[in-house]
This record gives C-alpha cells, structure tokens and sequence, in this order.
C-alpha cells in the first residue's frame, strides 16, 4: 500500500493527499472503542467511506 502511495503521489500529489484522511480514520478506530470499529470498519471494507466521509 505504501508503494502505492508513493507512487500515486509521484503523478499528482493532489490525489495522494486525498487518501489521507482515511488513514487518520482508520487509525483512531484502532485506538477507539469496539462499537465504533463494529460500525465504521465494515464500511472502510466494502468501500462505501472514501476519505473521511461516507
């Protein structure tokens, strides 16, 4: 994924920044608690969440 990133970010970095969000996201379900994951993760998953909206 990392590769992937640095890669996208070599073609535009606008686009690269646009992913961002979600990782932030993601990382504060891992530090949050079970309910929020139980609701949010299946929804990063399936695509339905880009960035930090959805």
């Amino acid at each position: 994924m990392f590769r992937f990133i640095v890669d996208l970010a070599a073609a535009d970095s606008n686009i690269a920044q646009a992913v961002r969000p979600a990782f932030g996201r993601v990382e504060g379900l891992l530090a949050g608690p079970d309910d929020e994951r139980r609701t949010w993760f299946p929804r990063f998953v399936a695509g339905d969440v880009f960035g930090n909206a959805g």
